[in-house]
């Protein structure tokens, strides 16, 4: 409890806070005044609190970034405060350059009226495209969210079921992808830990991300592994109002049952070694990309100011920054045994580049001029890569 009007005023400060992050508030007003009571006494302080809720209906054209890495346009329906507790309903429809539409229609609930602490239920269907594997996949499926937060960092406990069609999408495509070809269910149980100190994800100038995935499929259908990754960022400030970011992360998948391409590890891209086209390293079948069981990919990257160009908040140098990297990484289908691990770190693919880096909202868009090592043919020198997320 307050015992101060400092401590007061502080909390205050913080509903005000928690009730903007709820999302449904234009504006929350507080006004601190005397308390009297009957007898005309001063008896503490009185509390009143004035707030103007936004419009619970909201339009909006965007862009996204697919799973595949591919950008697409977006155009989404919110409700807000749906049963005036906060909760969310949105529908969203998102298409890309040939490609089907995709669809998701999502509902989150707040609890206790923390917007980090949330449950949420999704059905969606998304038909992905994925050229250097040879085959596309229409994904239908719902799932149920719980995020948690905790003092530790915060917890995402997750179930999804989805069903997957997926069908060659070319005459060259070899007998390792075609075997994959089908229909396929699976029924997976998640958790995502998360600790993240980082001020912002596009450009953060100190900071560090840590996150820890692990997901179980086997609660029915035909789909059956136990799969782990993580990833780990941190960020230093330097002279110059630069940053040096420094980037790992690694994955390993034990099957339980027959294979699923669909959920193997893939790697190489913008968003990952750059250099190297998307999904283009690890276990190929006549040029085609069949997935891994285990990766890893590191990154260093210096992230500086255009000449001329300090990134104030409202200047241009906000959103642009010039971009050196050097990363590195592999991916391979492997047991677990010491002879396969250290093939796995002795047969690295690396790269080094310069480009400029964009923020574009919550993403950061990159274009790259990249010198792959232990190249292939099809390996890429300049490179645009868009993303939220990026593995290094």
């Amino acid at each position: 409890a307050a015992k101060t009007f400092n401590d007061v005023f502080r909390d205050c400060l913080a509903v005000k806070h928690q009730l903007y992050e709820l999302g449904i508030f234009r504006t929350v007003s507080i006004l601190i005044d005397s308390a009297y009571n009957d007898s005309g006494e001063p008896s503490g302080l009185e509390i009143n609190m004035t707030v103007e809720e936004t419009k619970r209906l909201r339009g909006k054209v965007s862009s996204a970034i697919a799973a595949n890495n591919e950008l697409q346009g977006l155009v989404s329906l919110t409700v807000r405060n749906v049963f005036g507790r906060a909760e969310m309903l949105e529908a969203k429809v998102s298409t890309g350059k040939n490609v089907e539409p995709s669809y998701e229609l999502s509902f989150t609930k707040p609890i206790h009226a923390k917007k980090d602490h949330n449950v949420s239920f999704v059905v969606q269907r998304t038909p992905l495209d994925f050229p250097r594997s040879g085959y596309k996949e229409t994904s239908t499926g719902a799932s149920v969210q719980y995020s948690l937060p905790s003092k530790f960092g915060d917890h995402m406990f997750k179930y999804n079921v989805d069903w997957r069609h997926r069908l060659v999408s070319s005459m060259a495509t070899p007998f390792g992808v075609r075997q994959h070809a089908g229909h396929s269910l699976k029924s997976s149980i998640g958790h995502t830990f998360t600790i993240d100190s980082r001020p912002e994800t596009v450009f953060p100038s100190k900071g560090s991300l840590f996150q820890f995935t692990q997901e179980y499929a086997g609660l029915g259908g035909d789909v059956k592994f136990a799969k782990y990754d993580s990833k780990l960022q941190t960020n230093i400030s330097l002279p110059l109002e630069s940053t040096l970011t420094l980037a790992l992360s690694g994955g390993i998948l034990k099957w339980l049952g027959e294979r699923n391409i669909s959920d193997s590890f893939f790697l190489g891209g913008p968003s990952s070694v750059r250099g190297f086209s998307m999904h283009g390293l690890g276990p190929q079948d006549q040029g085609y990309s069949l997935g891994a069981d285990a990766f890893w990919a590191s990154g260093v990257h210096l992230f500086t100011p255009l000449p001329f160009l300090r990134p104030s908040e409202s200047g241009i140098g906000h959103y642009l920054r010039a971009h050196f990297f050097l990363t590195a990484g592999n991916c391979d289908s492997l047991t677990l045994d010491r002879r396969q691990f250290s093939n796995i770190f002795a047969q690295l693919r690396w790269s080094y580049g310069a480009g400029l880096a964009l923020r574009l909202g919550p993403a950061r868009v990159e274009l790259n001029y990249c010198v792959p090592k232990s190249a292939q043919p099809a390996d890429i020198h300049f490179q645009v890569g868009f993303g939220l997320h990026y593995s290094c």
